[in-house]
């Protein structure tokens, strides 16, 4: 652990986000001019940290291959249920989708 890091630690009550993606640092005390240069650059340097791991979550999660759900036929006029397998459309599960196309319709269980 280096000086700079236990300064930090001393220092540093709080390090949050905020819903607007504002980094919100609270510290322990007014800091002198060095143990804010020294803040700031600990904190610049989690940063770059936290760039390096959002690179190869993004990296990790473009890998993966998205979920696709089933189509359904949509519930006639009149209706309450799906034309392929009579499911209530309002419960059918994510990512699931209802469609007017016949030919679009991927559900297997027919009625």
């Amino acid at each position: 652990m280096t000086e700079i890091t236990r300064t930090v630690e001393q220092l540093v009550a709080d390090v949050d986000v905020d819903d607007d993606g504002y980094v919100c640092v609270t510290v322990t005390q007014p800091l002198t001019v060095d143990e804010a240069r020294d803040v700031a650059h600990a904190i610049l340097q989690a940063a770059g940290e936290g760039e390096r791991y959002l690179a190869e979550e993004g990296t990790a999660a473009a890998a993966v291959e998205p979920i696709v759900g089933i189509v359904h036929g949509v519930a006639l006029i009149g209706y309450t249920s799906t034309t392929c397998c009579g499911r209530d459309p309002f419960a059918l599960p994510a990512p699931d989708t209802i469609t007017a196309d016949d030919a679009a319709v991927t559900c297997r269980k027919a009625r």
